[in-house]
């Protein structure tokens, strides 16, 4: 199954990226304060010289993306840190409804997060919605 996205993980100054690309990294080389790591993002093990992160930001459109987030925060992100995730509801499933999909979705995240807040984003981005969380203690 191919994947395409980014997982950022903000660490001390410098953040890093795990990318998800058929291609190779273009996000970190454009912006120069992000160090691309090509790396399968389900595989946390497959990268653990990274430095713990104040901040875990996960943007990929692909079914198991809330997994994919708690994987990587049970790795890397600081007990005090946030995790951010962009729910693409039409990427884990086209004909449910979005709603049914975010419910999933946060009940999944909140067994490991604390939700801090939710938005959905229509008209933005059609059948999105960004969540902002804290690990639980």
């Amino acid at each position: 199954m191919e994947a395409k996205g980014i997982c950022n993980g903000y660490l001390k100054r410098l953040p890093k990226s795990v990318e998800m690309r058929e291609v190779g990294p273009r996000e970190g080389f454009q912006r120069g304060n992000i160090v691309p790591i090509l790396a399968d993002a389900r595989k946390p093990q497959d990268y653990t010289w990274i430095e713990p992160a104040d901040i875990l930001y996960q943007d990929v459109a692909i079914p198991d993306q809330s997994e994919i987030l708690i994987r990587n925060a049970r790795v890397f992100l600081k007990p005090d840190g946030f995790a951010m995730i962009a729910i693409k509801s039409r990427s884990i499933d086209v004909v449910r409804p979005p709603q049914q999909i975010y419910k999933e979705e946060l009940k999944k995240l909140s067994e490991y997060f604390k939700v801090l807040d939710k938005k959905e984003l229509d008209p933005y981005e059609k059948d999105h919605m960004f969540v902002v969380m804290k690990p639980k203690a």
